[in-house]
């Protein structure tokens, strides 16, 4: 795949930021995740697929550039490296030895990626899955004394109730799989963030930082 083909996938500009590159891939990923897709799974599948190879020829492109950069700014006599300093990031294991690090666009945007993932289900967990539950606590007694009071009387008034909570527990299977769909991005782009930080130390070990 080109570099301008997966601009195409992704829809931004082939002279992209690793912003850029993270809030396209994001937005396609949770789009097109296959747990949204129950009745076509199979079309989700290939769709992820090239919204992945997209994200990862841009990911060698932005390498690429970060590798000529850091060449060109390492030639120069008594440089100082960005983020070569020991303040704590906050990162895992580690953070204080991969501080140099830090200015890497590569790594920079799994960190971030990280972070959102993070940021998206420790809301999604708090706030909505809490307020949604109520809700179906709320409902499911609703229903309980109808059809302890009046069972049989008030049909109407029994099939809303019903509808109401079919209606809601849709509602919790969606947001638990968001929150599932979270969860694996967290661990998936964590994963991904430690191998970018190895293959930044190993190429300055050989020389190339």
């Amino acid at each position: 795949m080109t570099l301008n083909e997966a601009a195409q996938i992704l829809g931004i500009p082939v002279n992209a930021t690793a912003d850029q590159v993270r809030k396209a891939f994001r937005k396609l990923a949770l789009q097109w995740h296959p747990d949204r897709h129950p009745d076509n799974p199979r079309a989700a599948e290939k769709m992820m697929q090239k919204i992945n190879e997209a994200h990862a020829v841009f990911l060698k492109h932005l390498e690429r550039g970060s590798a000529q950069n850091s060449g060109a700014s390492g030639s120069q006599s008594g440089s100082t490296r960005p983020g070569n300093s020991n303040t704590n990031t906050g990162r895992p294991s580690g953070s204080s030895a991969r501080s140099n690090a830090n200015d890497d666009p590569v790594v920079k945007m799994y960190w971030q990626y990280y972070q959102n993932a993070k940021r998206d289900h420790e809301k999604l967990i708090s706030g909505e899955l809490a307020a949604l539950r109520k809700k179906l606590s709320e409902t499911e007694n609703e229903l309980e004394k109808i059809l302890h009071d009046s069972f049989g009387v008030d049909r109407e008034k029994e099939r809303k109730c019903v509808e109401k909570l079919s209606s809601l527990l849709m509602q919790h299977r969606v947001l638990i799989g968001r929150a599932k769909l979270y969860a694996e991005q967290m661990n998936i782009w964590l994963k991904q963030y430690n191998e970018a930080v190895a293959r930044f130390e190993k190429a300055k070990s050989q020389g190339r930082r």
